[in-house]
């Protein structure tokens, strides 16, 4: 509706008639994501957000895009100068944190009944201390991704277990020259790293904390990332590059394996690098001892300094009926919305087989937030990753820094606990 006023205008202007002041909407909302610069779906995604105007000519939307790398940075600038958008996504990992800072709109008053019924379990992780300040935008989880011709021109199958993982990139590597495997591994890279090793801890069975414990030395972690290690040691893997690079090697067909989620294989498909398309790539589930998958899922919270709150909470209200819910997963692809009884998109489901695992495993997804201490997961994963760092830059022992990393982590907790106090 905005954009048929002003061109409007505009063709008035062009004749020569005095025009009017063009029509524009009585409040702005202003949305920020990461995921509108993601290539293949940040367009689908905002058409759909955007699509408020239609119903509401006296709202606009106003898009707010930052890249993931310095997105939460940015973010928390802003709100902390009581500034910053009115409704703006969040990661799992620094939900909690944003809720306590006081900088999010609770939002029980936006899910009555019909909505709280409709609501996945995801959006549990979004009550904190009784109160409720986000709502559940997506998930995605991650899985096993290969080159079909890179594995066949290496003589193996796609692997269903370590060994067969660390045997399968080794020979990629011999026989294609290429690697067979890449990981976000980088050791100056807190936040890639930590993504990576949960993975891993997650499909080995491992957990972070138990009946409100720390566990991070568990025997299950430890041995998870003991194979981590085993496999940057064995030859088969690209070592050094961040994700970004790893996904535009894997869309030039010069890495055999990668385990990625759902929204980063569209954007490898999308890329105008890809040299491999949908056909060329086959998905299957993490090669570890149990079927448990990493989730990592996004937030939709209100600005709790915004001056359009109230217009804010009417969005949101929108944004979780059925109709939109729908029109949101065919956006997403991939990834799964935050409310139950949504199918996946059957036209993008047979353009893209591929995504079929991920839909699959949705509902076996963990998340990397450690349980019980939510708002203290930034805290509590920089001493993880630090200590396995030295694993993977030396011979340290993985017991021995996961013991380090427990102690530490407890010593860490109980202090900012008592600052909390």
């Amino acid at each position: 509706m905005r954009n048929f006023w002003k061109r409007w205008a505009a063709g008035l202007a062009m004749s020569g008639i005095a025009t009017l002041a063009a029509a524009e909407p009585a409040k702005t909302l202003s949305l920020s994501a990461w995921q509108f610069l993601q290539a293949g779906r940040g367009d689908q995604i905002w058409q759909v957000l955007a699509g408020y105007e239609q119903t509401q000519p006296d709202v606009g939307l106003k898009k707010v895009a930052y890249p993931y790398s310095s997105y939460i940075k940015t973010i928390s600038t802003q709100l902390g100068a009581r500034s910053g958008p009115d409704l703006l996504l969040l990661n799992d990992v620094d939900l909690a944190n944003f809720a306590r800072a006081g900088v999010l709109e609770p939002l029980d008053d936006v899910v009555d009944e019909g909505l709280r019924g409709r609501l996945a379990e995801v959006n549990d992780l979004a009550r904190v201390d009784g109160k409720r300040y986000a709502l559940n935008f997506d998930t995605v989880t991650f899985a096993l991704v290969w080159n079909r011709t890179l594995l066949a021109q290496a003589g193996v199958q796609p692997p269903r277990d370590f060994a067969g993982l660390l045997a399968a990139s080794q020979a990629v590597r011999e026989k294609a020259g290429v690697p067979g495997y890449g990981e976000r591994n980088q050791t100056n890279n807190e936040e890639q790293l930590w993504n990576a090793i949960s993975t891993w801890t997650i499909g080995y069975g491992g957990v972070w904390s138990k009946d409100g414990k720390l566990t991070i030395d568990a025997p299950a972690n430890v041995q998870a990332l003991a194979d981590f290690k085993k496999l940057q040691a064995g030859g088969g893997v690209a070592v050094g590059d961040d994700f970004s690079t790893l996904r535009t090697r894997f869309a030039q067909g010069k890495i055999g394996m990668l385990i990625e989620s759902s929204s980063n294989v569209q954007s490898i498909l999308s890329s105008k690098d890809a040299a491999i398309g949908a056909q060329d790539i086959g998905i299957g589930r993490p090669p570890f001892p149990l079927d448990a998958v990493r989730g990592s899922s996004s937030y939709i919270a209100i600005n709790a300094h915004g001056k359009n709150k109230a217009e804010a909470k009417q969005y949101l209200k929108w944004l979780f009926t059925p109709p939109v819910q729908q029109r949101l997963q065919e956006a997403l692809g991939g990834s799964v919305v935050g409310t139950t009884q949504v199918p996946p998109p059957a036209a993008f489901l047979a353009g893209n087989p591929w995504a079929s695992q991920y839909f699959k495993q949705a509902p076996r997804a963990r998340t990397a937030v450690i349980v019980d201490f939510e708002e203290k997961t930034p805290q509590i994963r920089t001493i993880i990753v630090s200590e396995f760092a030295k694993v993977l830059l030396g011979n340290e022992d993985v017991a021995q820094a996961l013991g380090r990393a427990q102690t530490r982590a407890e010593q860490a907790v109980r202090k900012l606990s008592l600052i909390h106090i």
